[in-house]
Formats: C-alpha cells, structure tokens, sequence
C-alpha cells in the first residue's frame, strides 16, 4: 500500500502499517513517526518528567505559554499559599506589614477621624464623638484622670515649644526648658512665665515679685473690745498676692471706755506694715471723723478720730461701715 500522509499525531492511524506492506517501506515509516513527533512537540528540548496524572491536569486548559510560565519555580501548593492570603473583599489581619509606608491618609475609609486636604490643613471629624463638648467647641475626656490634648517635644536643651501658635503672622510660644517653668512669648519677647513661685511677667525671675494667689471670700468680723457686736451685714474680702481689700458693715452696742479694735481679718497684716481706712459711722462726737488703723503682724483694726485720740466704744454704737486694703 502507499505510505499514509500524517503531520501531527493525530495524523497517525494505528492499522498501518497492515501485515501485507513492503518492508521497504519500513524506513520512511521510521521518519514519518519522527516527523510526527516534532512537529507535534516543536519545543521539546528536555526529558518530560510529569507523570499521566500531572499532565492530565491541563485537560481542558486554554493558556498561552506566558500564562504556564507564571507557575514556573512554584515549589508547593498553589491554593494553599493562596488561602493564607487577605481576601480583597475584607477580612482580619494580624501582625507587621513591614516596609509599609503611605503619603497621606486613606480617603477610602468608610470613616474618617481625621482629614488632611491637598494644602496639609488638618481637620478633625468630632461629629458624633463622645470626645467632643459641641458648646465649648473642645476636646475632652471622660475622666479628669486622663489627658485630653498633648503636645510633646523631646528635646531639652534652651526653651522647646511644646505648643506654637500663630496668628497674623506674630508667633505664641508656650515652652518649657526642663526647668519646670512654663514660658509664654509674643513674637519671640518672653511676657509671662509660670513656676513654683507663681506668676511673673516680663522676664522677671524674683519670687517677691511673683503673683502666687487670688481669691475672695467672706469673713467674720469680730469686737475685740470697746462694745458688742450685734449684727453682721456684709463682710467680704478680695486677695491678689499679697494684697488683700476688706470690706465690712456692722452694727455694734454696749459701748464702754475701751479703745474700739474690730478683729477677726482673713488674713494678718504683714509685719512692718500699716494700714488706714475711713470709717463711716452713724454715731461718735460731732464733726470728728473717725478711721481706722492697723500695725504689722495685727488681726484687728483700731478705730481712732482724725486727730488720733482713741475712739472709745461708749462713743461708738450704731452702724460701722469701711473699706480697708493692707498687705498680708
């Protein structure tokens, strides 16, 4: 019979050649089949080690060779690896991304605590935040144990601004030097500091000159001698530092020879000191006005005419009405 025309293996019929042929038509059987062969297997350079299992697995494959290739060097279990992946649609990760680094702040997010538009301005989302006092427009916490704002520097050498500020171009600094002085300075010019001994202003350091305390409060005017005390009407009082202002209204009775002394101050005049004060009073002698005055390390005042003579309490009955500013 002739030799069968084939190209590719599936060129071959598997009844030739028949009991019948020619043997010498043997050999150009021999290069057909190799012909075959190449054909079919263009790029086979190599042995092929799969086994029928293995290459059964590209039954019903379309890939081009760049696809294969992909594979190419996988040394284990393709979904396995592939499972111990985030899923793009969610899921948990734990642990480092190591190398990770961004240039700003996801916009994605589904919420957005903080925003920081294409000028670098940074806004704060506080809508809805427990955090945030709506009224007073700050940021809080629910604990007074717990600091709501910090603003640290690690640095410790001259004065470090924890917090700088600016407005119409002058700079706020409020800085500290480890020193435990907290500083406050207008356009690079110092005006107020704050340390153990209180308030100081312009650069100054003395502790005399520090205003330590302000408050007000009431006191309780007392008759040290002289009459009695019947009612107290008022009796206030106002300490900046050192300086304390009093004010009373009082009504006395039961006057006697003694010298009239008005005790019970908040506070003691500082020795070395003098105070003085009008005293208003509904009764006493004719067209002779009485003050008051006190010396240092006192707690009472002294009542006396204008011309210094002691204003007796059995001339003093009635109301008592002064105001008196002395150093403590």
């Amino acid at each position: 019979m002739a030799i069968e025309t084939f190209e590719y293996i599936d060129d071959l019929n598997v009844a030739n050649p028949t009991a019948t042929d020619n043997v010498s038509e043997g050999d150009d059987h021999l290069r057909g089949l190799k012909t075959t062969l190449k054909n079919t297997f263009p790029n086979v350079t190599g042995a092929i080690n799969a086994t029928e299992t293995e290459l059964n697995i590209l039954d019903g494959v379309t890939a081009t060779t760049a696809e294969l290739n992909y594979v190419d060097g996988v040394t284990s279990n393709i979904q396995t690896q592939l499972g111990t992946k985030l899923p793009l649609t969610g899921g948990t990760m734990t642990g480092t991304i190591a190398g990770f680094t961004s240039t700003g702040i996801d916009d994605n997010a589904t919420s957005t605590a903080i925003t920081i538009d294409a000028s670098e301005n940074v806004t704060l989302n506080t809508t809805g935040s427990a955090n945030y006092d709506a009224t007073a427009k700050v940021l809080k916490t629910a604990s007074s144990l717990h600091t709501a704002f910090l603003v640290k520097t690690t640095s410790t050498g001259g004065h470090q601004a924890a917090l700088e500020l600016e407005s119409n171009a002058v700079p706020i600094k409020l800085s500290t030097s480890g020193d435990g002085v907290l500083r406050i300075a207008l356009n690079g010019t110092q005006i107020v500091s704050i340390d153990a001994d209180g308030l100081k202003f312009n650069g100054d350091t003395a502790a005399a000159n520090a205003l330590d305390d302000y408050e007000e409060g009431t006191w309780t005017p007392t008759i040290v001698q002289g009459a009695t005390l019947s009612t107290i009407s008022t009796a206030n009082y106002t300490k900046v530092g050192r300086l304390v202002t009093i004010q009373f209204h009082i009504t006395i009775s039961g006057g006697n020879a003694n010298e009239l002394r008005i005790g019970g101050l908040p506070f003691t005049v500082k020795t070395g000191n003098f105070c003085t004060g009008v005293l208003d009073s509904s009764s006493g002698t004719s067209n002779r006005t009485p003050f008051i005055r006190s010396e240092g390390a006192a707690t009472y005042l002294r009542c006396f005419y204008e011309d210094r003579t002691s204003y007796a309490g059995n001339q003093a009955v009635g109301s008592l009405i002064s105001s008196v500013t002395y150093m403590t």
